[in-house]
């Protein structure tokens, strides 16, 4: 096996991983190369030798619209690495792996979460968009496809329960956000920006993660020296860990009385002893 099918075929397993594991796998990669003399350790491991191997791989694999892509989780600026799909429409090519119905679930979420203000919406809300008519999902059939897509890395549960846009999704698709969104990139790290701040005087946008005092010294704008005002909409973005995954939370009431809206609200009550339970 070559040193870039041991690469596909790791990422085909883990399609989305963070700096630190793709690291390792990086270097077990290496291990393979029959052209290489002696192993690479973690510490010989360098940068370039990282963008060497991933060009490598994806001139390798561009006919076949497939990329290995890198960039920051909004949160806490976290590196990934995703092996993502280069073709042209950045939704519907998820029909290989999705429902039709499922995709359209996918598209009203993330529209409401990249028109909101804050840039994420409440699981209660999530759980409620997956009920509208054209979805008629279960609050147990959409419970199961929102914590699926937050294990993936889809989308990502952020402070006790919203649900924010996940790091894969800011890399696979992000010629479709692009495309039907008005979006900015980060100032400073260049990336694309759903969760952030902007400059009161110039509008330029940062990453909450990328505004700190070397960056923005006495507090002014890179771009225009004025007063750096985030929008009341910065927040800590924590993410949760202590739920195995589970994003159910609920912060609402539904929007009726029926049988559901009582199992919803009962789901959340107990998530919530739940989490208490673990901080205990």
């Amino acid at each position: 096996m070559s040193c870039e099918q041991y690469l596909i075929q790791s990422f085909m397993w883990k399609p989305c991983v963070s700096e630190d594991i793709f690291r390792q796998m990086a270097i077990k990669c290496l291990k393979v190369d029959s052209n290489r003399s002696q192993e690479v350790t973690e510490s010989q491991l360098s940068n370039e030798m990282i963008t060497q191997l991933v060009s490598k791989v994806n001139r390798s694999i561009r006919h076949l619209n497939l990329q290995i892509s890198r960039g920051p989780n909004e949160t806490d600026g976290t590196i990934y690495y995703a092996f993502i799909n280069t073709a042209d429409n950045e939704i519907t090519r998820m029909a290989n792996q999705w429902s039709q119905k499922e995709i359209l679930y996918f598209r009203k979420l993330l529209t409401h979460i990249i028109e909101s203000r804050n840039a994420f919406i409440s699981s209660t809300k999530a759980l409620n968009i997956g009920r509208e008519d054209e979805l008629k999902f279960s609050i147990t059939g959409a419970e199961g496809l929102i914590n699926k897509w937050v294990e993936q890395k889809w989308l990502e549960e952020i402070n006790e329960g919203n649900v924010a846009i996940g790091v894969r999704t800011l890399l696979e698709m992000n010629v479709y956000i692009r495309e039907h969104f008005e979006v900015q990139d980060c100032y400073r790290c260049k990336a694309l920006c759903i969760r952030g701040s902007n400059c009161m005087s110039c509008e330029i946008k940062l990453h909450f993660h990328c505004v700190d005092s070397q960056f923005i010294p006495n507090n002014k704008c890179p771009n225009c020296s004025k007063q750096w005002a985030p929008s009341n909409g910065q927040i800590a973005s924590t993410s949760s860990t202590g739920n195995s995954g589970k994003i159910l939370n609920s912060n609402a009431i539904p929007s009726d009385d029926s049988d559901e809206d009582e199992e919803l609200i009962e789901r959340g009550r107990r998530h919530k002893v739940y989490k208490r339970s673990k901080l205990m």
